[in-house]
């Protein structure tokens, strides 16, 4: 029978694409001059390590290769001419005169990670973009500028945004080195006027979301509702104040009822779903911003430390997090500031010749890294290094083997291996549901789903449903799902919201295929009624992702509760309404449709309700 394995799904979101129009003249679209570079020239004449990059100008759209290690450009020409309305020839040899067979190889591959960047959607939105400096010319050519319609004003605000957060560092990579702060390491290092134009420029950013509000309270951006992004902005402005000032200086961004109700139950039941004085990583906005608002804003699970996945990149985000923050005790490092000042300890290699060791301890790994003797030169730069990609961590109870097959491990993941050597798990370590699989560093046996968390044991988990992730803590999902979890706002979810609700889908889903295993019919029949509950066809729109439930019921012998789901899902398909309508990913209604009804078709067959199978068509 055929079968659909749902699981926790990372929450990434995206937005339309903005057409930007200046002065009658289109901009055409990224892919379109992606694909027009790479269907007239050859990219054999680009070394393999260098970068080639697309750059939306003020003057139109740029070609701009750079150096690999240098990071310099090479050759810089303008491709599409804003004044000509049209491409026109640049200095690179056409495809015609290249051998075919090995020019085409090169071009798909080189066609294939352009067009794969992470930030390719903010060419659609933003007037400029791609290069330093596209945020100041941004402001400069529409801040003073009337009658702006909802999309630019969005881009205008992601222009101050950047050049505010560009003030303080790097991080963006499209920094005017000129207008950078120079600051002492350490928190307190903004003075009265760096700080006051740093807040200036945020304040600009929350002001031009606010605008968009005010024009279209249904306007969509990258992270959800522009309700949404006006409340990341000022938690932004918050954490930024945090890090480089301190607390008290940071919660003067706070104001009240920031998020909505929804959001607002989405991260508290994020936050309870970890022990008293947890670790708690995240990865994106959604999972980070809200939850230190609840914390700063409201006191609530102060005790839990919220550490942001991405920015552990970062050294001054890691040595803000040395001091108990709230309530929450420190992050436990091990590397001195010293250590991981600049550049140092942002890549380390794993030079283990493919071969699988013995394995090492982590805090002999960590040890050994922290020690500046241990690099090796890779090309023109010394890195440093472990020789070998075999690690374990050694508990009260067990030994973790932690195995990768990377060839090199990041900041961010060289923290989080010396916190787990430093707590050996004696203190409660979390991931966000909303997580991405990559962020475990091949944990994820040891995990244990206990709600909108994963929590890290020392003990292999059992495989689950095929799942990625391991084990289900049954007693503690149930009690957070029928008792503890607020469920306050989900009546109102926009499209991008409702994204979020696949995690709890997904609880759902595992906790009643659980508890069947278990031989608990009755709490599971609690579970999926509970479901229904909180996500009726009203709220999420009944699609693939409820057939489980409908399953779910014909094996409990509950016929009518599963017929009346599925009438209410060929209506759906029959209709085309689908829960993701208004979002611009890979999404094909017709395909998604076919498939539903084919998975639909085959429940119902095989539990032999064939006069509602006849109604598919």
């Amino acid at each position: 029978m055929k079968r659909i394995v749902l699981f926790f799904i990372p929450l990434f979101f995206f937005c339309d694409s903005f057409a930007q129009k200046n002065k009658n003249t289109t901009y055409p679209s990224y892919d379109i001059v992606v694909n027009k570079f790479f269907n007239t020239y050859s990219s054999l004449d680009i070394k393999e390590d260098d970068q080639i990059k697309f750059e939306k100008k003020p003057d139109g759209w740029h070609i701009n290769t750079t150096d690999g290690y240098s990071y310099k450009s090479t050759h810089d020409e303008l491709f599409w001419s804003k004044v000509n309305n049209g491409f026109q020839k640049v200095n690179f040899e056409t495809r015609s005169k290249r051998e075919p067979k090995k020019d085409h190889e090169a071009n798909r591959e080189k066609l294939k990670s352009v067009l794969n960047i992470w930030d390719k959607r903010n060419y659609g939105f933003s007037p400029y973009y791609g290069y330093s400096g596209w945020d100041w010319d941004v402001i400069q050519d529409f801040q003073n500028q009337t009658n702006l319609p909802d999309s630019t004003l969005y881009a205008l605000g992601r222009a101050y945004s950047s050049y505010a957060g560009n003030l303080l560092n790097a991080n963006s990579g499209f920094i005017l080195s000129k207008d950078r702060f120079i600051l002492p390491d350490g928190q307190n290092c903004l003075n009265p006027e760096q700080l006051a134009l740093f807040r200036k420029y945020e304040h600009l950013a929350i002001e031009s979301y606010k605008k968009v509000e005010a024009m279209n309270p249904n306007f969509e951006t990258i992270v959800g509702s522009i309700g949404t992004k006006v409340a990341n902005e000022y938690l932004t402005t918050f954490l930024d104040i945090r890090v480089y000032q301190n607390e008290e200086e940071a919660k003067k961004e706070l104001t009240p009822r920031l998020y909505n109700d929804f959001i607002i139950s989405f991260s508290k039941n994020i936050l309870n779903s970890c022990s008293k004085n947890a670790i708690l990583f995240t990865f994106g906005d959604v999972d980070t911003y809200p939850l230190l608002y609840l914390q700063s804003q409201y006191g609530i699970r102060t005790d839990v430390l919220v550490v942001n996945l991405s920015l552990l990149q970062t050294s001054r985000y890691i040595n803000s997090l040395r001091n108990k923050i709230l309530d929450a005790e420190p992050l436990p490092i091990s590397f001195s500031p010293e250590e991981i000042n600049g550049d140092k300890k942002e890549i380390i290699l794993i030079d283990s010749k493919g071969e699988i060791n013995k394995p090492i301890e982590l805090s002999k790994m960590i040890a050994f890294v922290s020690d500046d003797q241990n690099t090796i030169e890779y090309p023109g730069k010394n890195y440093s290094y472990i020789n070998t990609n075999n690690f374990q961590l050694t508990t009260a109870n067990a030994t973790l083997n932690l195995q990768t097959d990377a060839k090199y491990f990041q900041r961010n993941d060289l923290i989080l291996y010396d916190v787990l050597a430093n707590t050996k798990l004696e203190r409660a370590i979390y991931f966000a549901a909303t997580s991405s699989g990559d962020s475990f560093l091949k944990m994820n046996n040891f995990l244990q789903i206990e709600g909108l968390t994963y929590k890290l044991t020392d003990k292999v988990q059992k495989k689950y449903d095929n799942l990625e992730f391991a084990e289900i803590n049954t007693s503690l999902l149930y009690k957070n799902l029928m008792t503890n979890f607020d469920w306050k706002g989900l009546d109102a979810i926009t499209s991008n919201e409702k994204t979020i609700c696949w995690a709890y889908r997904s609880c759902f889903q595992l906790l009643f295929n659980k508890l069947l295993e278990e031989e608990k019919p009755d709490y599971a029949e609690l579970v999926l009624d509970k479901y229904m509950e909180v996500m009726p066809n009203n709220v999420m729109h009944f699609d693939l992702y409820t057939i489980p439930v409908i399953e779910g019921y014909y094996k409990l012998n509950r016929i009518k509760k599963g017929n009346e789901i599925a009438k209410t899902l060929i209506y759906n398909i029959d209709h085309n309404i689908d829960n993701y309508e208004s979002l611009t990913y890979s999404h094909n209604s017709k395909d998604w449709n076919k498939t539903t009804s084919e998975y639909l078709k085959t429940i119902l067959e095989t539990y032999k309700q064939t006069e509602l199978s006849k109604d598919l068509h």
